[in-house]
């Protein structure tokens, strides 16, 4: 029988066994605040797996397309220099951008050659997850550690 229950750090050892059978790269840290549902899967009430949401954070960017690429490259360079030392400063692990096919792709060599990015593995999915609003409150709460942010003062009002 398939069970899943909430995970307790007394699954680790188990989970990083399972883990460490499939792979050759460290486990991810399952304690992070990023990691905000995790469920430890069972079958025969042996832990055979672990599900957790992780957190993830995207850069977006809009930048006018008409502008001379050597401005918009200084104007990302500052963007990044900046974002990416901000970000030493936080919970973030990892950042993702996703380029769409009708944007350059230069922008993605350009993120490689002078930022460190590198493509993603795996095969990238989307699901939007639709749900009642919660209060402003409720939403602020939900967020977890990792993803507080001070308020800059520049939200649009109502």
């Amino acid at each position: 029988m398939i069970k899943l229950r909430d995970y307790n750090t007394k699954d680790s050892f188990e989970i990083e066994d399972i883990h460490n059978s499939i792979n050759n790269f460290p486990m991810t840290d399952l304690n992070h605040p990023c990691k905000v549902l995790k469920k430890t899967v069972l079958v025969d009430d042996k832990i055979v797996g672990t599900a957790y949401v992780h957190l993830t954070t995207e850069v977006g960017m809009i930048l006018d397309k008409t502008l001379p690429i050597l401005v918009r490259a200084k104007i990302i360079k500052e963007i990044f220099t900046n974002l990416i030392k901000e970000m030493k400063q936080t919970d973030i692990e990892d950042v993702y951008i996703f380029v769409t096919p009708e944007n350059d792709l230069d922008y993605v060599k350009f993120l490689k050659h002078n930022f460190g990015f590198e493509d993603a593995k795996g095969i990238g999915v989307y699901r939007r997850i639709d749900h009642v609003p919660a209060s402003r409150n409720e939403q602020e709460h939900s967020r977890g550690e990792c993803n507080q942010q001070p308020s800059s003062g520049s939200e649009r009002p109502n």
